[in-house]
């Protein structure tokens, strides 16, 4: 079983059945590139010893409303592939709503103790939070259709790649593939989990050079639920992959795992099978002995022969093979790496050609990658392959101390989701660079370690939030675990499907059914912020809320936003009053009781209402007279105190730490640019800034609630080609929206903000280098590039910003077409109000 891949289900390993049929290739883009797919020759069974898959699915089947199938990517012993799209992600605007759907075939999707087997074996997949494990989402079912959802892969499965490569992996592709898979299996055996079918089949490189390990456990539930084949503990498993204790009758341990594993490693550098695919019993009847490997050093051969074991060692586990065979590794590479370092040296002794420590463009490549952003690391990861191998080789050695402090640095200080997630990215860029650094890897495990207590720690805190109902106050609130969830493990089975979403609905109309109006429209304030796709679902709970209430919220803002926890409208609020039965003392009593006004306009409301009542009756008793005196007598309550600005002082030059940003608020669900605050000077009072130039994406904001133009794609990239007549319309808009004003920056705000000391010369301008465009000409990303001391990013370059100067209108810092000698602070050249391929603009904010 994949779900993942159609590749690892057509190129599964053959067991002891082959099936005739006829391989076709398969053109897709995301994951079905090059797949094969199995396709029967007419009348010939079907794949996976006649199994048939479930003839009602097909492409263009949507399963639980839900799962479009899109595309059959290939077809295995357990079920078919497809490439769906989800139809719910797509109404959210998701822009990558797609997935894998593994469809159970359906002579096993009819064995209901096979499909529960499955759903536990899915189950302990789902908890396993690994970068080298395959994603598992759900398990599900439509009707009579079991089905699988997971993760969606580009690349290729790894008997795949072995074919391309009969001799084995190149040394260094094969030891990086190794120590992942052996990284999974190794966390998987921690949590308690037996793969019980590795093979090359079911392990997948990504483009990226990652590696994914799928199927977990799934072996295991087709031999619990009576799978076919020839015996039960055969069921669902490779034969020339099992180990002899298992073919002999045992459960699968995790020591069993390690004989696969020792399978594939063989077969990784030496491209075929250790023992010619005999299985073990044979080869411990014929007395086989794999022969040596003549790559692998002497303890790398001994650490993996242990694997290979006909009958292993007592106490042999996953660690200890990773200890012996790639510190083994790690000291060979070092002897290695000095020879190559003694012979470098005589070649520079004798060579005046260049200087490679000297070279500038040596050097910024190398600060570059030794650099603590993702950004700055990607950007020198570009750069890389503009120089000769032999260069290569010395940049990346000579980052490496810097690039292991910064790592080390990053990983002992993790806190926030977003901390994780940035430390995430540095290491999945900089892992190709250094595969065989037992450093490098031991960070990998203390991060994927401390990554697992984090998630494990909000998952906890939020189901007690969920199984008790609290979604008010706590520290951190309810919204923010979510928010963190979504950063750190965005596939999390909460977030997945409509559950959390569900579960907020149902709070909300307990809370109605039990009278507590105002906690209903707290949970509905909460649910429409975390779910804006589904604010119609809490239209409905609203409006009921003010049914009950005999009241209406006010008429839409303009946006299509609606307030709905505040009366803004004094006569909606008389008509709220006076639509209760005021009959008696004890009805009016028991109205003031429980409403408790707090605005003057409730309190106006209310005051009035009663005078006129108390004016109305013929013969009021002093009852009525007394409550009128002692309502009249109360003091008038203040007017809700003016919300403090997100933006204040206190937050002056601290923008490059993510704490001390801010932003202000459009609707309940939509936020302004990222802000960050720069002191004032020489007149010049502080003034908040946005962090990046004004992205498409801030400015479909506007297009979309006001209306005003249709929304551009490429959403990440900053907003160029707009009039300056329309950057103010959008300026003034934003300054309507949040309440604070706006502006376009002038000269004097331009000089206290562009600070040029990164000390990394990453700008996007037009760099030349023998002739050759190195950088520039075109735009990158706003949020994507190097930030100064203030946080702020691409200040020089990129997009040249429109500056407000007593000479008229300037473009300030450069743009992507700027030679890089021109991107400098002071740069400042005449500029048009026309739109312009290369002209942008951030804003500037006045704060209080």
């Amino acid at each position: 079983m994949s779900g993942v891949n159609s590749k690892s289900h057509a190129n599964a390993e053959p067991t002891r059945i082959q099936t005739p049929a006829t391989r076709v290739r398969v053109a897709g883009a995301a994951v079905g590139v090059g797949a094969t797919v199995v396709k029967p020759e007419s009348g010939g069974p079907q794949p996976g010893g006649g199994a048939k898959p479930a003839t009602t699915v097909a492409v263009g089947t949507v399963l639980k409303q839900r799962f479009e199938l899109v595309e059959l990517l290939g077809s295995g012993g357990m079920g078919q592939v497809f490439r769906a799209r989800d139809l719910r992600q797509v109404e959210a605007g998701d822009a990558e709503p797609w997935l894998a759907v593994k469809v159970i075939h359906e002579n096993f999707s009819t064995r209901e103790l096979a499909l529960l087997s499955l759903q536990q074996e899915t189950k302990k997949t789902q908890r396993l939070a690994h970068p080298n494990i395959v994603n598992v989402h759900d398990f599900d079912r439509d009707g009579d259709v079991a089905f699988m959802t997971m993760e969606l892969l580009a690349g290729d499965p790894l008997d795949r790649l072995l074919r391309q490569w009969p001799r084995g992996l190149p040394v260094h592709r094969a030891m990086a593939v190794l120590r992942q898979v052996t990284d999974a299996v190794l966390y998987a055996h921690q949590q308690g989990v037996v793969h019980a079918d590795l093979k090359p089949a079911n392990i997948f490189v990504t483009r990226t050079g990652r590696v994914k390990v799928l199927d977990f456990g799934i072996a295991r539930a087709i031999q619990q639920g009576g799978g076919d084949g020839p015996g039960p503990v055969l069921a669902g498993m490779t034969p020339a992959y099992t180990s002899k204790a298992v073919l002999e009758g045992a459960a699968p341990e995790p020591r069993d795992d390690l004989y696969a594993l020792g399978c594939v490693g063989y077969y990784l550098f030496g491209g075929r099978h250790p023992y010619g695919r005999r299985e073990a019993t044979e080869a411990a009847a014929a007395e086989l002995r794999p022969t040596r490997l003549s790559m692998l050093s002497r303890g790398q051969w001994r650490a993996l022969r242990r694997l290979l074991a006909l009958r292993p060692e007592p106490g042999l586990n996953a660690s200890a093979f990773r200890r012996a065979f790639f510190d083994a590794g790690r000291r060979r590479q070092q002897r290695w790496l000095m020879a190559i370092a003694i012979t470098a040296l005589a070649i520079l002794a004798g060579s005046f050609t260049i200087n490679w420590l000297a070279h500038r463009e040596h050097r910024e490549v190398t600060a570059l990658l030794a650099a603590k952003q993702p950004a700055q690391i990607a950007a020198g990861l570009r750069r890389l392959p503009q120089f000769a191998t032999a260069d290569q080789a010395l940049i990346v050695q000579g980052a490496r101390e810097q690039v292991l402090k910064n790592l080390r640095q990053r990983v002992v200080s993790l806190k926030a989701a977003e901390d994780y997630q940035l430390a995430q990215r540095v290491l999945a860029l900089l892992q190709p660079l250094y595969p065989d650094s037992s450093t490098l890897q031991q960070l990998q495990q203390a991060f994927q370690t401390a990554r697992n207590q984090y998630l494990q720690a909000v998952t906890a805190e939020l189901q007690s939030r969920l199984q008790a109902s609290r979604f008010n106050g706590g520290e951190p609130d309810f919204r923010t675990l979510v928010e963190q969830l979504r950063v750190i493990e965005p596939a999390h089975p909460l977030l997945k499907g409509n559950t959390l979403s569900q579960t907020l609905a149902r709070a909300a109309n307990l809370a109605l059914y039990l009278g507590d109006g105002p906690q209903a429209e707290r949970i509905v304030a909460l649910a429409q912020s975390l779910f804006p796709d589904e604010r119609e679902r809490y239209k409905d709970i609203l409006t009921r809320v003010y049914d009950e209430q005999g009241a209406r919220p006010a008429s839409p803002r303009p946006d299509g936003d609606q307030d709905y926890g505040a009366m803004s409208q004094y006569n909606q609020v008389v008509s709220w009053v006076e639509a209760n039965d005021l009959a008696t003392v004890a009805d009016v009593e028991r109205l003031l009781q429980a409403s408790r006004p707090a605005q003057p306009l409730m309190y106006e409301a209310i005051n009035a209402s009663l005078a006129r009542h108390v004016g109305n009756l013929q013969n009021p008793g002093s009852r009525w007279l007394r409550l009128q005196q002692q309502w009249a007598s109360r003091d008038e309550p203040k007017a809700a105190p003016v919300p403090k600005d997100p933006c204040g002082r206190h937050l002056a030059n601290r923008g490059a730490s993510p704490q001390y940003r801010c932003r202000d608020s459009l609707t309940a669900s939509l936020w302004g640019p990222e802000l960050v605050v720069v002191k004032g000077a020489k007149g010049t009072p502080s003034f908040a800034v946005s962090r990046t130039e004004i992205s498409v994406n801030d400015f479909n904001h506007y297009c979309r609630l006001y209306r005003a133009c249709s929304p551009r794609s490429e959403p990440q990239q900053p907003l160029s080609n707009i009039s300056y007549s329309r950057a103010r319309a959008y300026v003034t808009w934003l300054s309507e929206m949040t309440g604070h004003q706006y502006a376009l920056p002038s000269l004097a705000q331009w000089r206290l903000m562009a600070r040029d000391d990164s000390g990394v010369r990453d700008h996007n301008c037009k760099l030349m280098a023998g002739g050759r465009l190195i950088r520039g000409q075109q735009l990158r990303p706003a949020a994507e590039g190097y930030a100064n001391s203030l946080g702020l990013l691409n200040l020089l370059g990129n997009v040249g910003e429109w500056v407000r100067t007593e000479a008229g209108l300037r473009s300030a810092g450069g743009d992507a077409g700027t030679p890089i000698q021109q991107c400098q602070p002071q740069n400042l050249a005449p500029a048009s109000p026309d739109p312009a391929p290369l002209q942008g603009f951030r804003v500037v904010r006045k704060i209080g």
